[in-house]
């Protein structure tokens, strides 16, 4: 019996390391230079990715590319100059999704912004990044955000000494990861579980070799009782 306690706890650590890290909610890698979304959970709907109002020479073509981010000087200037990339994710009647974090990478123009964040509708999530001429990835933790049916996002940008030129700013592999659940309607049904997880291949092949460990355990455990 201790046997089998050490396997199915191994078993169960492999399944919770795999659920931690958030399945992919939406992405937009713009490859096929569109700003359609390029992956899109079940169950889940996403609006392309869009332009603020106050951005121009906008062009998507392996990454989606703006100016337009001065004289915006801080993320909330930002906001309310319509200085953004933005994107809505909205469940299916009958789910809910819970967060993990949204991820990017990002550069600029000599002249383009120099800090970019992320607002979720009115809400300033994470710390600033930094914004240089070679591509570095940002991410900002989400995980307090659970049982949404519908969120906005806003990649704000701000400090570009021009808007020539010179001074687009560049975000590509644009990644939010969370959960999509069920809701509950009260009866026990709606568990609030993804109802459509992907496990990873290593994953499917671990637990199936964990199964194989349990079987071939029970079979040795009858070979020696008949003996």
């Amino acid at each position: 019996m201790k046997q089998i306690a050490v396997l199915l706890t191994a078993i169960a650590l492999v399944g919770l390391g795999q659920t931690a890290q958030g399945a992919t909610l939406v992405t937009w890698d713009f490859n096929d230079d569109n700003a359609v979304p390029d992956g899109l959970h079940a169950n889940l709907a996403s609006t392309n990715f869009l332009d603020g109002a106050s951005l121009s020479n906008v062009v998507i073509n392996d990454n989606a590319a703006a100016r337009g981010w001065n004289p915006s000087g801080t993320a909330a200037a930002a906001l309310a100059a319509g200085d953004y990339w933005t994107f809505t994710v909205t469940a299916a009647a009958g789910y809910v999704f819970d967060l993990d974090a949204l991820s990017f990478d990002k550069w600029r123009g000599s002249m383009g912004p120099v800090s970019t964040q992320v607002y979720l509708g009115a809400t300033l999530t994470g710390t600033a990044g930094t914004v240089t001429t070679s591509s570095t990835g940002y991410s900002t933790d989400l995980s307090s955000f659970t049982g949404l049916t519908s969120a906005q996002f806003f990649i704000v940008a701000w400090g570009a000494s021009s808007n020539g030129v010179n001074a687009n700013l560049f975000v590509d592999n644009v990644l939010l990861t969370g959960a999509l659940r069920e809701i509950d309607d009260g009866n026990g049904n709606g568990g609030g579980t993804d109802p459509n997880p992907v496990p990873e291949p290593g994953s499917m092949a671990l637990l199936g070799l964990g199964g194989l460990g349990l079987a071939g355990w029970r079979r040795r455990k009858a070979n020696a009782a008949k003996a």
